[in-house]
């Protein structure tokens, strides 16, 4: 629980000093505590959505754990461009997102790699190993291309950013490539 009280305790400490500076005596604190105040919401608003996209990551992670336990998971993001590789592979597309993030985790077997949607109870599609391309490029989160990772056979693709807790993201890349079984010296400059 201590993870919950230091970033609490950061923006409350932090707007308070932010208030404090902005204040003048002819202001006695109304605008400048007004920003203060609009800071540490839109901080506490920032945390909460940390705290919910790690949460739906883990509870996936964990159900795919329970349904596969000897598999390897791979827990990451995807954005409207799985909508789109989904629906050419013939895989339902309810739910993944239009525009924003939608989670993903998936898992390594040995013949392929099952593609699981938050939500779902068993795996969406998959894309079989044999033949399996692997490419490092670059996958649109929201407004920002972040490094990631598209894998595709002949009738189905998943392109996703790789997110490990408590990695970087080269880091990130570099382990989802070696899951994948591929060596990451191949794809990455190091």
């Amino acid at each position: 629980m201590w993870f919950f009280g230091v970033p609490l305790g950061t923006i409350v400490v932090g707007g308070s000093v932010t208030s404090a500076l902005l204040s003048t005596p002819e202001d006695q604190g109304g605008q400048a505590s007004a920003v203060g105040v609009a800071l540490v919401l839109v901080a506490v608003m920032t945390i909460l959505l940390f705290f919910l996209y790690s949460y739906r990551r883990a509870r996936l992670a964990d159900l795919v754990n329970d349904a596969r336990p000897s598999a390897t998971v791979i827990p990451c993001y995807a954005s409207g461009g799985l909508r789109q590789e989904a629906t050419e592979a013939g895989a339902m597309a309810t739910g993944l997102a239009w525009y924003l993030t939608t989670t993903l985790a998936l898992t390594v077997l040995d013949d392929r790699v099952e593609v699981w949607v938050r939500g779902d109870r068993e795996p969406r599609g998959a894309v079989m190993r044999a033949g399996m391309r692997v490419e490092v490029r670059g996958v649109l989160i929201g407004t920002n291309i972040q490094p990631g990772i598209r894998i595709a056979d002949t009738r189905a693709a998943v392109s996703f950013v790789p997110h490990y807790a408590r990695t970087g993201q080269g880091a990130r890349l570099e382990r989802a490539l070696h899951d994948l079984g591929e060596d990451p010296a191949r794809h990455l400059e190091m």
